[in-house]
């Protein structure tokens, strides 16, 4: 390498960070922001960046042609450089800068594959539970004893929904179909008899179960704990003397 640090090094983040900040000041201060909806919210920002990984939001063409003009600018100073098989635009004017997202082509964010307006589409899920069930089978083919494979279950295939739960919109009936999924792999590899108690199967071993996590209850848990920080944070940001 001529220049850099090494990926995985832990001086990279704050690196990373002392380096855009800057990136991310010059952004709002230059240029109108927009007005983002969410659930029952709406913010206004005119950029989401988070070290590396920056998407730009413009209400024009045009503003959005000289932010990208300006984020190279700035890169080109400080000795980066924006990687265009990684970059995708719905704008014909910065064509140039990335692939055009037309009808169903998505573009990857934060390891979220989204439409060309954003949203989430159900092309992670699909991918999530393929390599979820990958691992699954994987595991069930090793020589590990119960204890250590319902372990690794849980931590190395289960696990992988933990990032997407609250990030995409899923149905209790989504993560009910990965239940079943991941039974069905147990039955196929022996592990789990079809005849076999189903809520043994999830209740923890010092209570005489099999210790499987039931992707159903854990994500309704973890829903549900974003939801009380959430709550907390709005009911803490309110003028004294304001109720909710």
């Amino acid at each position: 390498m001529n220049r850099g640090i090494l990926q995985g090094d832990s001086l990279s983040p704050l690196l990373f960070v002392l380096c855009m900040d800057p990136l991310s000041r010059k952004l709002n201060e230059k240029f109108p922001k927009v007005s983002v909806k969410t659930d029952g919210e709406h913010h206004t920002t005119n950029h989401l960046l988070f070290i590396d990984d920056l998407k730009i939001l413009a209400e024009s063409d045009d503003v959005l042609a000289r932010m990208v003009q300006e984020t190279k600018k700035f890169l080109g100073a400080i000795g980066l450089e924006m990687n265009r098989e990684k970059s995708a635009t719905n704008s014909t004017s910065c064509a140039d800068e990335g692939e055009i997202l037309e009808g169903t082509k998505g573009y990857k964010y934060l390891g979220i594959i989204e439409d060309s307006t954003g949203r989430p589409t159900k092309e992670t899920l699909t991918k999530i539970r393929a390599e979820l069930a990958a691992r699954a089978e994987r595991l069930c083919k090793t020589k590990l004893n119960a204890k250590n494979l319902f372990k690794a279950l849980n931590e190395h295939a289960l696990s992988l929904l933990n990032y997407h739960v609250g990030v995409l919109r899923l149905e209790p009936e989504d993560f009910s179909e990965i239940d079943h999924e991941i039974r069905q792999i147990l039955i196929a590899n022996k592990v789990h008899m079809q005849p076999a108690c189903r809520e043994r199967l999830y209740l923890p071993r010092s209570e005489l179960g099999r210790g499987l996590h039931s992707v159903e209850h854990k994500s309704e848990h973890m829903l549900l704990q974003l939801k009380s920080v959430y709550s907390s944070d709005n009911s803490t940001s309110q003028p004294e003397g304001q109720q909710s």
